[in-house]
């Protein structure tokens, strides 16, 4: 019989490790090779690293940002926004270290940025941003049929977006970013993880309106499309994955107290726009569901994924993931922030109530947040995020 070479994404395993651990699985195995989990259904994506908020504003309100206050790294959840920042140039860096609580070897670090040139006039209705980012995994091992080490390799997944917002007027503005993401092994041992390239871009609206005289009340509310691309193949196999294209909406209403008191609530609703995985047949038990799966485009999958839940309607509404935040700012000096996340159990790992605080002095604005997942077994529970944000 001839033998068949599978090629495991270590992306993917790291995703399945950190949703399995925090999961009470019910399992029944028909055989060695045959064990199927019912009460998991998750989303399953390319390009993991895209989906991971590293930003600890956005972190500790929840993990939104489609519209909320304007700063360097509105981009990654809405490129409409950048052209509500309010001076000319920004810089943010941040670093997480992801799923510490069971490895040290993964990292992701970020680098983004805006500006608004004066030789496209003195309306600022022309904002331009830049996005770097870079996830690195440490020694990935390879096991041979003895149970031995065969090869170690460290993969990594890097992206860099250009982004344009322009200001229609002083309530809209739209955004949109290209982005470029690449993924590869760093070692010679290619055929285990060979390099590919992908490009997505995004799309975002934002609308912005006080409600009195005196601007101490605003709205805001609004709406992105983000990594819409082609499907990203990877490895020997011929079947590809979907990139985590997602549709972020929101509202928000910030409030001033006196001179110096300030406060601001959130409210955001994700889902990927992905097609959910299949399992077996159809009804009629002549169509093999899971061919029909990665023979499903990109643009079909976004549409798709409104509609083909295996269990119906209930499967639908888990893939929405509500988010809900607050933002409390003295003299625009130092803030505290409060946020909750809810996922449910069978799509992933992300609920959790998070906390965090800003420290601004000058140009400089310092965060850190705190994620306190639901269940305490969860991976993501405990993790640290800390950024730097400059605007001049």
């Amino acid at each position: 019989m001839r033998q068949r070479a599978y090629f495991v994404n270590p992306f993917l395993l790291i995703f399945l490790v950190s949703f399995l651990s925090i999961n009470k699985l019910s399992a029944q195995t028909a055989s060695s090779s045959d064990v199927y989990l019912p009460a998991l259904s998750p989303i399953v994506t390319a390009a993991s690293s895209l989906s991971i908020v590293t930003d600890a504003r956005s972190a500790a309100l929840g993990g939104l940002g489609v519209a909320t206050e304007a700063d360097a790294v509105s981009a990654y959840f809405n490129p409409a926004k950048l052209s509500r920042a309010g001076n000319s140039y920004g810089v943010s860096v941040a670093y997480l270290s992801w799923l510490s609580a069971i490895t040290d070897g993964i990292g992701i670090a970020d680098l983004t940025g805006y500006f608004r040139p004066s030789f496209l006039g003195a309306e600022r209705k022309h904002t331009f941003g830049v996005s770097l980012r870079r996830m690195n995994i440490d020694d990935v091992h390879v096991f041979g049929k003895s149970g031995s080490i065969t090869h170690t390799f460290s993969p990594f997944e890097a992206s860099a977006q250009l982004s344009y917002a322009y200001a229609l007027s002083d309530k809209w503005s739209f955004g949109t970013g290209l982005r470029y993401f690449y993924t590869a092994g760093s070692s010679g041992h290619l055929s285990y993880y060979p390099s590919v390239g992908n490009f997505t871009f995004d799309l975002g609206a934002l609308f912005t309106d006080y409600l009195d005289a005196e601007k101490k009340h605003k709205l805001t509310a609004g709406a992105s499309l983000l990594n819409i691309g082609p499907k990203l193949k990877i490895g020997e196999s011929r079947k590809s994955l979907f990139m985590p294209t997602m549709l972020r909406v929101g509202v928000g209403y910030q409030t001033r107290f006196a001179k110096n008191i300030s406060l601001a609530s959130y409210l955001e609703l994700e889902k990927l726009l992905v097609p959910s995985y299949p399992i077996g047949k159809d009804s009629d038990g002549t169509t093999d569901l899971i061919d029909e799966y990665y023979s499903t485009t990109a643009l079909q999958g976004i549409f798709a994924s409104f509609s083909d839940a295996p269990e119906g309607f209930g499967e639908e509404l888990r893939e929405y993931t509500p988010a809900l935040g607050i933002e409390a700012g003295y003299n625009d000096l130092a803030f505290l922030r409060l946020g909750y996340k809810y996922m449910h159990p069978s799509k992933g790992s992300d609920s959790g109530f998070s906390m965090g605080v800003g420290v601004k002095y000058k140009f400089v604005r310092f965060d850190f947040a705190y994620f306190a997942a639901i269940s305490a077994r969860n991976p993501q529970n405990g993790t640290l995020r800390l950024s730097l944000t400059g605007s001049f």
